[in-house]
């Protein structure tokens, strides 16, 4: 393993880092962009021609980088994604005929909750961290979660509290699993790692806050709530410990939590703390952490007097730092709000209504919160979105700013789904008014296919109004029945999603003929990464309705005793299924083999890649190798293999 090599944010300028954001992204723009710090701008950023290229000009790196991100995709008119890019630039570089100033209403743009770090990233490496930091710089994000490290964080406290070395080590789960382990709801699940493993993890975690903190973002590291192994009591003697059993989540022991308000909380805050800052290297300037995340149990914990000591804690090993608190299933509680400093928290408001999630909004007593997408659960494959919401956006929360909203996140739990969606809520943060949608499709063609065919439009258009368009709140895509453990009715592939076909499948039809129409005049544009990925994703659509009503006709066949027809629709079921993974196995967004290789290249010895190839494998189908239960095929994939 090739030593660490970190470059803190005091050790290198601005200008020098947002030029390593040019270099790394856009090689061939190298040398053609300059970038001038101009403290007096505050929010704003003007974009302006230069001698053979560009000048972008803001107060801080965070605004050029984010400035230049916005010439890219309005000015050059390529397109980033997390499913494809097409960053070839032209030459020379195409300057704005009088200088742009551009400016976003938001001073809070939020990535991640726990679960896309385990459904998405959880075998990222540093290559996929670095594009990954980049996009999100680029695209104007202000800060983002990160876990990669509190293993080592973890094991470290532990011991330093004399509890056993290799108890630690089965208490610390697969990065798979580690966002449940993280919000308090499982241990050990899918490890144990070895110390190796371990060590890479904390090294790519100082990696991931350095480059971040480079390039002006706020990397939120995980605070201290209470979570302890729920042994804990029995192999460490504290004076004063108070500890309150959680019990099980969704058949998982979870970890104890030791009262917030109890005598020895504030010495394993502190020892937490320092654990955190070996790891990292920083201080940390904002923390994240949920009490009670979707269920456990407060016991007889005065909830308000604990979040005072919380927030207390936080405040002694990192002065002038904020709480982050997701708001997610009855959290935080108005006991809870009611301890909280509003100077030193920020409430992340988790909306996955993608029918009409932008009214009758929650506030929070005060505390400033964020208004963050929640479209996809599970990383499931599946078109979906809020095209008609997130462009209303504007006007819906109009009404919330004087009520404490100060910024927008994406919290979908997979990420790399549904460009559309994603570029229209990139699009977003940087506007307070309505977004036309026809017009916006026509320029999003543009920018990622490099051109706008009146098929392609056409299809986009259809799509806006159906699939991207639900009927009501739903949790994340309508799924596959070919995901499905097999049934004469199944409807879904998973306990919690939505079988609900608010779409018609003739709509998605359309659609994938536009895009076949498209390929077929233009060939062209099968060349674009962007467009192979949106074309094998809107046909995989298609086969995945085609099926859901195939099955009917196979039922219908076997309840009317008819044989011949009943072979003719298996054989035409089968042809689907298996049309399916064909279609799927054209493009490497959409392999199994992607993903194993991924969880494969995080272990050097034979027992290490077994253990995370099973890991990766169970988190998409079982998530537990044992007797069938709730969580079976929650992160179905529709994947080659």
């Amino acid at each position: 393993m090739s030593p660490l090599v970190c470059v803190s944010a005091a050790e290198m300028s601005p200008v020098a880092a947002a030029e390593g954001v040019v270099a790394r992204v856009t090689p061939s723009a190298k040398g053609a962009v300059s970038f001038r710090l101009n403290p007096a701008m505050g929010n704003k950023i003007t974009i302006s021609g230069a001698s053979g290229g560009i000048r972008v000009e803001a107060s801080d790196v965070r605004r050029l980088v984010a400035g230049y991100g916005w010439y890219l995709k309005n000015i050059a008119k390529v397109h980033f994604s997390w499913n494809g890019d097409r960053l070839t630039l032209p030459s020379p570089l195409p300057a704005p005929s009088t200088p742009v100033t551009i400016e976003s209403p938001w001073n809070t743009v939020f990535a991640y909750n726990y679960c896309t770090l385990s459904y998405t990233a959880a075998f990222w490496d540093w290559n996929r961290w670095q594009r990954e930091i980049d996009f999100l710089a680029l695209s104007g994000f202000t800060h983002a979660l990160v876990t990669a490290g509190l293993e080592k964080t973890w094991e470290d406290f532990l011991i330093g509290l004399g509890y056993p070395r290799e108890k630690a080590l089965r208490f610390i789960p697969n990065p798979a699993f580690a966002a449940w382990w993280n919000m308090g709801n499982l241990e050990g699940h899918g490890g144990p790692l070895t110390q190796q493993q371990i060590d890479r993890m904390a090294q790519m975690g100082r990696r991931i806050v350095s480059r971040m903190e480079q390039l002006g973002m706020t990397p939120v590291l995980q605070g201290y709530v209470g979570f302890v192994p729920s042994d804990f009591a029995e192999n460490v003697q504290m004076k004063g410990l108070k500890l309150i059993p959680q019990g099980e989540w969704v058949n998982f022991k979870r970890p104890w939590v030791v009262d917030p308000t109890c005598e020895a909380f504030p010495k394993l805050a502190a020892d937490w703390y320092k654990a955190l800052r070996k790891v990292y290297g920083i201080s940390g300037k904002m923390f994240g952490g949920d009490l009670f995340h979707e269920g456990g149990s407060k016991g007889d914990i005065n909830v308000t007097r604990a979040a005072q000591a919380v927030q207390g804690a936080m405040q002694k090993a990192s002065p002038g730092s904020s709480w982050v608190i997701q708001a997610w299933g009855g959290n935080p509680s108005r006991e809870l709000l009611a301890g909280t400093d509003p100077r030193h928290a920020l409430v992340l408001q988790l909306t996955k209504d993608m029918a009409d999630g932008g009214k009758n909004l929650r506030t929070f007593d005060g505390i400033p919160w964020v208004w963050c997408e929640l479209a996809n659960f599970g990383g499931n494959t599946g078109l979906y979105g809020g095209v008609p919401l997130l462009s209303r956006l504007g006007s819906d929360l109009a009404g919330y700013r004087d009520k404490g909203l100060v910024g927008m996140g994406t919290l979908s739990e997979g990420l790399e789904t549904n460009p559309l969606h994603y570029a229209l809520f990139s699009d977003r943060l940087w506007t307070a008014e309505d977004i036309p949608v026809r017009d916006w499709l026509k320029k999003y063609a543009r920018q990622r296919y490099g051109a706008a065919p009146e098929a392609v439009v056409q299809a986009l258009e259809i799509l806006s109004s159906s699939i991207y368009n639900p009927a009501r709140s739903q949790e994340g895509c309508t799924e596959s029945i070919i995901c499905a453990r097999p049934s004469w009715d199944v409807r879904k592939a998973s306990t919690w999603s939505s079988g609900e076909r608010y779409y018609h499948l003739g709509d998605i039809v359309k659609a994938a003929r536009g895009y076949l129409k498209a390929a077929n005049d233009q060939p062209s544009l099968v060349k674009e990464e962007t467009f192979r990925y949106d074309l094998v994703d809107v046909v995989r659509q298609a086969l995945a309705d085609a099926a859901f009503y195939q099955l009917q006709r196979v039922r219908s066949a076997f309840d009317a005793g008819d044989v011949p027809a009943y072979r003719k629709q298996v054989k035409l079921f089968l042809s689907l299924v298996s049309d399916m993974d064909a279609l799927l196995a054209t493009d490497s967004q959409f392999l199994l083999g992607t993903w194993q290789k991924k969880a494969l290249d995080w272990g050097s010895t034979r027992q290490e890649k077994a253990l995370m190839n099973k890991s990766a494998k169970m988190l998409v189908t079982t998530w537990i190798d044992q007797a069938p239960r709730a969580l079976n095929d929650y992160s179905n994939r529709q994947w080659a293999g």
